[in-house]
């Protein structure tokens, strides 16, 4: 009866010593896809980050260009407003001194 209890502890202790081992070895895998994983995660953040940086710089350079075009397609219509404008004044004095040769 004390071997076959004896027999049955050891049995048991070796079935347990299995189990622990693969659990031990369950959480190595573990705790190294944890650590891919988190490599991976930091990996990917710093090329967000590098990538929403460089978006950035780009909308900051294209927001400079939009404002310098606005402001010279502004000064180009001022320009082409003001020589209408002059020549329509020159347009009018010609208009003026041909009815005024005409003119009894």
């Amino acid at each position: 009866m004390k071997k076959s209890c004896e027999l049955q502890v050891t049995q048991g202790q070796k079935i347990c010593g299995k189990h622990e081992h693969k659990h031990l070895e369950d959480i190595q895998q573990l705790r190294e896809k944890m650590d891919e994983e988190t490599r991976s995660h930091l990996e990917i953040e710093y090329f967000l980050k590098q990538h929403q940086t460089e978006l950035e710089e780009k909308l900051e350079f294209w927001m400079e260009k939009y404002d310098k075009d606005i402001d010279a397609k502004q000064h180009e219509l001022t320009i082409l407003k003001t020589a209408k404008a002059n020549d329509l004044a020159h347009l009018q004095e010609l208009a003026n001194q041909v009815g005024s040769r005409f003119r009894p």
